[in-house]
């Protein structure tokens, strides 16, 4: 079972995920910033994680820079409200980066 960790500072969206995700047959683990998932990562591996391009406490871009040299081969999906446009339109949004803008169908999630 692959374990995948979910970081968004809104409540909902987490429920929503985990809820999601734990009905496609993963392991949910969730985070509420970014602090939070670095914390997490050294318990729970997690070969996949969603991160809201948008949270408290850390950036988006020093998460996942610190995400690939503690685990690099964990994938790493970026989600945000905002569009893909807006986002590289402000540089968060590196090319070849996996990104999902919410809201989204769970068809649109990678297959296991």
């Amino acid at each position: 079972m692959k374990r995948v960790l979910v970081v968004d500072n809104e409540r909902l969206i987490l429920a929503f995920m985990d809820e999601l995700l734990s009905k496609e047959g993963y392991q949910v683990v969730r985070a509420k910033n970014g602090l939070e998932a670095l914390d997490i990562l050294k318990t729970y591996r997690a070969q996949i994680m969603f991160v809201d391009m948008v949270m408290p406490k850390m950036d988006v871009s020093e998460l996942v820079a610190q995400l690939q040299a503690f685990l690099p081969e964990t994938k790493v999906l970026l989600i945000s409200g905002y569009t893909d446009e807006t986002i590289a339109r402000h540089g968060a949004l590196n090319s070849g980066q996996a990104f999902l803008e919410k809201p989204f169908s769970p068809r649109l999630l990678p297959e296991r």
